[in-house]
This record gives C-alpha cells, structure tokens and sequence, in this order.
C-alpha cells in the first residue's frame, strides 16, 4: 500500500505543473522511501535539477534529515550551481549544522 502511494506521489511530484501540489506530494513520501537508497537518488535528483526553488529547498531538507552526512556531497554541489537565493541559504545552514555538530563530536571549543 505504502509503495503505491509513494508511486503515486513521484508521478505527481515529476508530472504535475502545479507548484503546490508538487510540493505537497513530496513532503507527504513515506519515511521507508526517503531513508531508501532509492529515495536519496530520487531527492538528489531534485536538488540538482528540478527548476523549482521550493522542491530543491525541501529536497536538501529531506536529504540532511534523513541521509546525513551522505547528502552533504550533493548539497555542496547545488550550492555551487544553484542561482535561488532561497536555495543557498538553505544549503548554508544545513552545512554550518553539520560542521557545529561534527565539532561537538570532536569536542572542539
């Protein structure tokens, strides 16, 4: 049944022209197909190339939660190319977040 749904959510997400629809469907995948290897290449697919601002947003979202510190390579890249205000101020903050907890990990001060 999940599988179905999260079918139909992709269909809607790489189909539909409306904005809020797209966005919608993707944060409503399950958590199973986001934590999957698939789900981490469907996102990163987002991130680099969907010409929406809100879905790459919300895909280095989904990335950092759920795929760290695999996504940090992808969210690096976009943050290279992407032109979206928006976008890179997320891809800032996801980075500043993974190296202050990396540090506490490392119990740097």
């Amino acid at each position: 049944m999940k599988e179905i749904q999260n079918k139909s959510l992709i269909y809607i997400i790489e189909n539909s022209n409306d904005e809020k629809k797209r966005y919608e469907s993707l944060k409503a995948l399950q958590k199973d197909f986001i934590c999957s290897n698939r789900g981490f290449i469907f996102l990163e697919n987002l991130l680099i190339s969907d010409l929406n601002p809100k879905i790459r947003k919300k895909a280095a979202e989904l990335l950092a939660e759920y795929h760290f510190p695999k996504a940090l390579h992808p969210i690096k890249w976009a943050l290279q190319i992407d032109n979206s205000l928006n976008c890179v101020i997320k891809y800032i903050e996801i980075i500043k977040n993974y190296n202050e907890t990396f540090l506490n990990l490392l119990d740097i001060n």
